[in-house]
């Protein structure tokens, strides 16, 4: 079953996900998440990471911005947001995260200052990747005269 179908039958999906966007927080094939339902009446809050389905492809990353209509996702090894995600888009949250048997505590200090962090970040990113980008096109032009 797939995971909006679990999630529409409020039933959270446990297990692991694929792809590197919400690395390191989360290695694809080998921790285990648990995505419970979004309640009908809960609007997600900058830092929280959330499961946004759209157009069959369902994408788990944090919250970067909200204006309580639309949502910025990001994930955290990623440069590029989604913007103007709407709240019937994002279909459950990240609730449980499990690494090597063990459960990672994501209310305690250490992730907390972890999420921060990738809240600090992504502009950081993003102008590093114009800025790499830009000296790629001026490289390539110098190596044109």
């Amino acid at each position: 079953m797939r995971i909006e179908q679990l999630l529409d039958q409020r039933v959270p999906y446990v297990g692991p996900v694929s792809g590197d966007s919400m690395k390191p927080l989360i290695r694809p094939g080998r921790d285990r998440v648990v995505i419970a339902p979004l309640a009908p009446d809960r609007v997600p809050v900058t830092g929280d990471v959330v499961l946004l389905c759209a157009g069959g492809v369902n994408v788990l990353h944090r919250v970067i911005r909200t204006d309580g209509r639309a949502f910025t996702l990001l994930g955290d090894a990623s440069v590029v947001p989604e913007q103007g995600v709407l709240r019937e888009q994002i279909r459950g949250e990240l609730v449980e995260l499990w690494r090597d048997g063990k459960r990672v505590d994501l209310r305690g200090g250490a992730y907390r200052a972890y999420a921060r962090l990738m809240l600090v970040c992504p502009p950081a990113r993003c102008a590093a990747r114009r800025a790499v980008g830009r000296l790629a096109h001026v490289l390539s032009k110098c190596g044109r005269r």
